[in-house]
């Protein structure tokens, strides 16, 4: 796929426009991505009015995919918050338009294969939002990002040998340094029980967000858990997810990945505020759901809960992230 067949759009509000920035964001997809925010904001508005301006000022680039079950295409993009001229919040949004079925059957370890658009993409939204470019260097930087998007939804091929061939022993100490942590296990049994509850429906949907850690590894990190999803969750049992996790080069504490099925409820809009989990915006949100959060026993019990065989393969030095995905397909939606 080209990359003028995805055409690039942005929207929100940056610092050098005295009101709304807007480049070719008039679909409906664009339409259901500024709904969901005006929701989020009127959730946080009245209570956290402070919070919501300090997290314009600090708050770092998002990259995200946003589906919408009232829409045929979903948005692969950047976003982050910002605020226009008189200070109004709003985030800076810059991102292309994929089609459903094109997602669908290819986006299969997006979060790096997408990693060149999402890094360009990021630059300009960064530069956007710190109120460096005006409408002229908007519009004069939108090439380059068109031009990263080229081969988005290529097949991932060596991307995904590569990727595949990695060691689930190294990724596993890339999030959380020791091979034995607790949250390893605590994660995996979570998981099974949500698609245990999933297979009971008829049409499998969540009411709250997955949220998986990344640690150092980032993009590689999100790329295994969203093609883990992928596989748990296949296309055809579920409305398309929704997901955000850090863009390249955004600095934060405690990278996360978000994944939705489907779209997301209003509170999850916190995810995009770069706060701490014990941040009032952030703690007990019903609308995200800590994958590897650990209570008092929670690890011993999540040990002796798992099925043999998921328990053997993540204990395995040897096996690699392409062997986890293979055989936990078997637990499949």
């Amino acid at each position: 796929m080209q990359a003028d067949a995805l055409p690039i759009a942005y929207f929100g509000k940056v610092p050098t426009f005295a009101d709304f920035a807007r480049y070719q964001a008039t679909s409906p997809a664009w339409r259901a991505l500024d709904e969901w925010v005006q929701r989020g904001i009127r959730r946080f508005a009245t209570a956290h009015r402070a919070l919501l301006r300090e997290a314009a000022r600090r708050a770092v680039p998002v990259s995200f995919a946003f589906a919408s079950e009232r829409t045929d295409t979903v948005l692969v993009g950047v976003m982050r918050p910002s605020r226009d001229q008189a200070g109004r919040f709003y985030p800076f949004c810059l991102a292309c338009e994929v089609p459903a079925p094109a997602f669908r059957d290819r986006a299969d370890w997006l979060p790096w294969q997408a990693r060149p658009f999402l890094e360009e993409a990021a630059r300009v939204v960064e530069a956007a939002a710190q109120g460096t470019l005006d409408y002229r260097a908007l519009d004069e930087a939108l090439p380059a990002v068109a031009r990263a998007a080229d081969g988005l939804l290529a097949p991932p091929g060596a991307t995904a040998d590569a990727l595949g061939a990695t060691p689930f022993k190294r990724f596993a100490e890339s999030i959380w340094g020791d091979f034995e942590h607790g949250g390893k296990y605590v994660l995996f049994k979570n998981l099974l029980d949500i698609l245990d509850t999933l297979r009971r429906m008829d049409r499998p949907r969540l009411r709250y967000g997955l949220v998986f850690p990344l640690g150092a590894e980032g993009g590689q990190a999100a790329a295994f858990w969203w093609a883990l999803c992928r596989r748990l969750v296949p296309p055809e049992a579920a409305p398309l997810p929704t997901a955000f996790w850090p863009a390249p080069g955004a600095a934060t504490a405690n990278p996360r990945l978000a994944l939705f099925y489907p779209a997301p409820a209003p509170g999850a809009f916190a995810w995009l505020l770069d706060l701490d989990a014990a941040d009032p915006l952030r703690r007990d949100n019903d609308a995200l759901c800590e994958l590897e959060r650990i209570e008092h026993g929670a690890a011993s019990d999540a040990v002796l809960a798992l099925p043999p065989e998921v328990g053997s393969l993540i204990e395995s030095e040897s096996a690699t992230l392409a062997d986890v995905l293979h055989r936990m397909a078997s637990f499949a939606v």
